[in-house]
């Protein structure tokens, strides 16, 4: 009769030996994220006063999903890579979000000047 062998999934940690200091790879990472998930209380107000201004293009490029609907009014253009199934740091992203902001500026041309 052969021996049934189970394991028992190790959590993933990745450690990191830095001149001696062990560093928790994944607990920075969570950390780092839970950080920038929480809301810039400079940027809410600085992004819609550039909006109100009339004279800037705002736009954004981001890797999250439908969790910024709540601020995709404050961008004129707003190029969600989950929507278009590619990922930072891919260069056809960023030639993406070049795209729509010239298409934006060229509908939207001496509407947005206040000069």
């Amino acid at each position: 009769m052969a021996s049934e062998k189970t394991s028992t999934p190790r959590p993933k940690v990745i450690l990191f030996d830095i001149g001696g200091v062990c560093i928790d790879a994944q607990w920075l990472f969570n950390d780092m994220m839970a950080a920038a998930r929480a809301p810039d209380p400079w940027m809410y107000p600085a992004l819609k006063a550039l909006k109100e201004d009339g004279r800037y293009i705002v736009a954004a490029l981001s890797n999250t999903g439908d969790e910024m609907d709540a601020l995709r009014d404050l961008f004129d253009v707003f190029v969600s890579s989950a929507h278009e199934g590619l990922r930072k740091p891919d260069p056809e992203i960023y030639q993406l979000a070049l795209e729509r902001v010239d298409e934006f500026a060229r509908k939207n041309a001496g509407a947005k000047a206040k000069i």
